[in-house]
């Protein structure tokens, strides 16, 4: 799956950024500008390349005119641009670390509202037991194939990557939220 990263810098980027995103992926990347001053990366291959781009941040911060943040995305479909002005100068966050505001909470929470309560049981029992679909299927009762299953669906539906750690803590959170709030109708 790709990594997603939204970008906000005051003044353009200038050719250092260009030339260090260059030797970083020699492959390529897609650097998009959404607005004035925010960008969209996109980074083909993964983790693989989003800790090519973390181990490389704070120079790049340090030598954006302006100052730079950035976020990055646990799905490549939700567009995280407005949390941008919750990050500080100089600072990367992930998703769950914003998982307090409550425009993270309706963002995440829309892009779940699609689903029937049974997938995203599956998504939350896999979850917490480990990421590992034989134990989420003895939890649930079904057969791990089912988890399996379930769990791509979920995936191929929302972009989000369940292997990161940081978007397993979001995802858990928000679900446990929104099971909270049915059992409260």
């Amino acid at each position: 799956m790709r990594a997603v990263i939204y970008l906000q810098s005051s003044a353009p980027l200038g050719p250092l950024f260009g030339k260090i995103m260059s030797r970083l992926f020699p492959e390529g990347v897609e650097l998009d500008e959404k607005d004035n001053g925010i960008y969209r990366l996109s980074l083909e291959k993964g983790i693989e390349d989003l800790s090519k781009f973390l181990a490389s941040y704070k120079a790049l911060a340090e030598d954006a005119p302006g100052g730079l943040r950035a976020i990055v995305s646990p799905s490549e479909k939700l567009d995280l641009s407005p949390l941008l002005g919750e990050v500080g100068d100089g600072d990367i966050a992930y998703l769950y670390e914003l998982e307090d505001n409550p425009l993270v909470e309706e963002m995440v929470g829309n892009s779940l509202a699609g689903f029937d309560m049974e997938i995203l049981q599956s998504v939350k029992i896999y979850l917490e037991a480990g990421r590992s679909p034989a134990l989420a299927g003895l939890r649930l009762y079904v057969h791990r194939n089912t988890v399996v299953y379930r769990i791509s669906q979920f995936i191929r539906k929302t972009g989000y990557d369940l292997s990161r750690f940081d978007t397993g803590i979001l995802l858990l959170s928000i679900i446990k939220k929104l099971d909270k709030k049915k059992e409260d109708y």
